[in-house]
């Protein structure tokens, strides 16, 4: 599953969802596993208990309950499964007019994280290889230090050699 979901600030006004944190729990899972387009999910009370760490299902079926009773969301029982539908879906999702109020791109979020990320896994490397080469618990730097510094030459090189042999 990929995709982003959008928590909006509002929902803080809604004493219900501040004020029961188990339905708060279960509303935000269920805005994380319904269909983007439709704003359905379909399972069981147990693979909900299960994905939200609950020792029984019976605490996610009641927390479903409650946000039926306050309409935040609908249950369709069927044999076996249970379709629930987030209410005011619609509003759930980016709208254009969120975008020229400054709602960031997606996308290009996405890009400058996936860049930033690279950049600081490319410093830890380094970070840790000089760490690696400094602190001298590495074999084949102290080698190094006694033969190969010696000769005059860099670590890395005197690494090539000893590995075409």
């Amino acid at each position: 599953m990929s995709g982003w979901v959008k928590l909006h600030r509002k929902i803080l006004d809604n004493n219900f969802l501040m004020h029961d944190r188990t339905a708060f729990d279960v509303f935000v899972k269920l805005l994380l596993l319904v269909d983007f387009s439709t704003g359905e999910w379909s399972g069981g009370t147990f693979q909900l208990a299960n994905s939200l760490g609950y020792a029984t299902p019976t605490t996610a079926y009641r927390a479903v309950k409650r946000l039926e009773t306050q309409r935040v969301v609908q249950r369709l029982v069927q044999r076996g499964y249970t379709t629930i539908r987030i209410c005011k879906w619609p509003e759930y999702q980016a709208s254009s007019n969120d975008q020229r109020n400054g709602s960031r791109n997606p996308d290009a979020t996405q890009t400058q994280t996936s860049t930033q990320t690279l950049i600081r896994s490319k410093e830890v490397k380094k970070k840790r290889k000089e760490d690696f080469l400094e602190n001298g618990t590495n074999p084949l730097y102290r080698e190094w230090c006694f033969s190969g510094k010696l000769e005059g030459i860099s670590f890395e090189t005197w690494i090539q050699r000893i590995f075409k042999k």
